[in-house]
C-alpha cells in the first residue's frame, strides 16, 4: 500500500508537472479574438509543424498569410489546406531558402514587387545539429548557424524598412529555444571550424536572442515604432524538426516517453508566437525574450522553464516510480528476481533489498488461486 500510495504521488506530480509545462492557455486565448484584417504576416517555414500552426491560427484572425518555404509543392499543399481549415483565402506561398542568402534576397525581391507592407515578420524556420558531421552551404557557411541565424538576420534586414513603412506596431518574431542556456558561444569560432562540432544549434539560438535584443536597441533609435522580440516554445516532439533529431528508435521509443511531462503538443507549443504576432504592441517589451511562462507566471515559478532544471526534476520523479516498479515485481516475483540478479555477483548491491521486500508475507493467508498468481509461498 505504501508503495502505491508513493507511486501515485510521483503520477500525480507528473501530471502536474505535465500541465504546467504546457503553459497556460489563458495567453493563447487572450489573442484569439484578435482581428487582423488587412494585416500581411510572412512565416518562414510555414508548411509544418510549429509554422504551420501558427500559420493556421493568425489565418483565423484573418490576417493575409504568407508561407515561406524551400519546397514548393509541399508549400502550395500547405497554404490550400490552411485556406479550408480556416476560412480564409487570404494564404499565399512563395519560396525562400533560408540557409541560402542569395535564396534570401531573391524571395524579398519577389516580395517587394508583388507586396506594398510587412506588418509581421515570424522567423520559424530552423533545423538541429543531427548532420552526420560539419556542413557547408553552396556560399560557404556552416549549414545550421546559416539556417538558423544568418539567414533569418539577413530576411529582417532586407524587410526592415517595409516593416517600418507599415506604421508603428510592426513587429519581428524570432524564435529562439530553451537549450541556447546550455551554448558555449565562441564569438571567434561561430563556424565551428576549430573545435569539435558539438553545440551549434544550441550557439545560433543564442545568437538569436542577443541579436534580437540589439534589433530592438536599434529599432528604438530609429524611432520607427518596429518591435522585436523572441520566443521559446517549448520540447514539441510532434513537429518535422523534432523527428529529424539524432537517436533514432531510441529517441522516438524511449527518450520522448520519459520526456513526457516537459512536451508539448502543437497548441500550447505555438501560444507565445500568436500572441506575440497579434498582442496590442503595449502588449510586449522591446527585445524581450519569453515563454509563456515569463509572461504569465511570476518570476519565482519561472525558474522550472529553464531546461535543465525540468529535465532533472523529470529524472527524479522517473527514478521514483522505476524503483517503485522494483519494489513490486521484487514483491510479486522473488524467485524469478532473484535469478535475474543472481547472475549479476550484485549480492551486496541487491542482497539486503531483496532479502527485505521478499519477505513481505500479508498476515492472512491467501486463497490458493491467490496464492499461485503472487507466487507466495503455501505455509500450511
Amino acid at each position: 500500500m505504501k508503495g502505491l500510495i508513493i507511486s501515485s504521488i510521483a503520477g500525480f506530480g507528473l501530471i502536474a508537472l505535465k500541465r504546467y509545462c504546457n503553459g497556460p492557455m489563458s495567453l493563447y486565448r487572450s489573442a484569439n479574438g484578435t482581428d487582423m484584417t488587412g494585416k500581411t504576416v510572412v512565416i518562414t517555414g510555414g508548411n509544418t509543424g510549429l509554422g504551420r500552426e501558427t500559420a493556421l491560427e493568425l489565418a483565423k484572425m484573418k490576417a493575409h498569410v504568407i508561407l515561406a518555404c524551400r519546397d514548393s509543392k509541399k508549400a502550395e499543399k500547405a497554404a490550400t489546406e490552411l485556406a479550408k481549415e480556416s476560412g480564409n483565402p487570404k494564404i499565399e506561398a512563395m519560396i525562400l531558402d533560408v540557409s541560402s542568402l542569395s535564396s534570401v534576397r531573391e524571395f524579398v525581391r519577389e516580395y517587394k514587387q508583388k507586396h506594398s507592407r510587412l506588418d509581421v515578420l515570424i522567423n520559424n524556420a530552423g533545423i538541429p545539429d543531427t548532420l552526420p558531421g560539419r556542413a557547408v552551404t553552396s556560399e560557404g557557411y556552416e549549414t545550421v548557424f546559416a539556417t538558423n541565424h544568418l539567414g533569418p538576420y539577413l530576411l529582417t534586414k532586407e524587410l526592415s524598412p517595409l516593416l517600418a513603412a507599415s506604421g508603428a506596431g510592426s513587429r519581428v518574431v524570432n524564435l529562439s529555444s530553451g537549450l541556447e542556456a546550455m551554448a558555449d558561444l565562441d564569438l571567434d569560432d561561430l563556424q565551428f571550424e576549430k573545435r569539435a562540432y558539438s553545440g551549434v544549434y544550441e550557439s545560433s539560438k543564442l545568437c538569436n536572442i542577443l541579436w534580437t535584443n540589439e534589433l530592438g536597441r536599434r529599432f528604438d533609435e530609429a524611432k520607427n515604432g518596429v518591435l522585436a522580440v523572441s520566443v521559446r516554445p517549448g520540447f514539441v516532439p510532434s513537429t518535422e524538426m523534432s523527428g529529424k533529431t539524432s537517436g533514432g528508435w531510441f529517441y522516438k521509443g524511449i527518450g520522448v516517453p520519459l520526456l513526457w511531462p516537459i512536451c508539448k503538443d502543437l497548441s500550447h507549443g505555438v501560444q507565445t508566437s500568436v500572441y506575440c504576432a497579434a498582442a496590442p504592441a503595449n502588449k510586449l517589451v522591446q527585445g524581450m525574450t519569453g515563454s509563456s511562462a515569463d509572461l504569465h507566471r511570476p518570476f519565482s515559478l519561472c525558474v522550472l522553464t529553464d531546461a535543465r532544471f525540468v529535465c532533472m526534476l523529470c529524472v527524479v520523479l522517473c527514478c521514483a516510480v522505476a524503483r517503485q516498479v522494483v519494489i513490486t515485481l521484487i514483491v510479486l516475483f522473488p524467485n524469478r528476481v532473484t535469478k535475474w540478479v543472481n547472475p549479476l555477483k550484485l549480492p551486496n548491491v541487491c542482497g539486503k533489498s531483496l532479502s527485505r521486500y521478499s519477505t513481505l508475507r500479508p498476515k492472512k493467508p491467501l486463497p490458493a488461486r491467490a496464492q499461485r498468481l503472487h507466487r507466495f509461498p503455501n505455509k500450511n
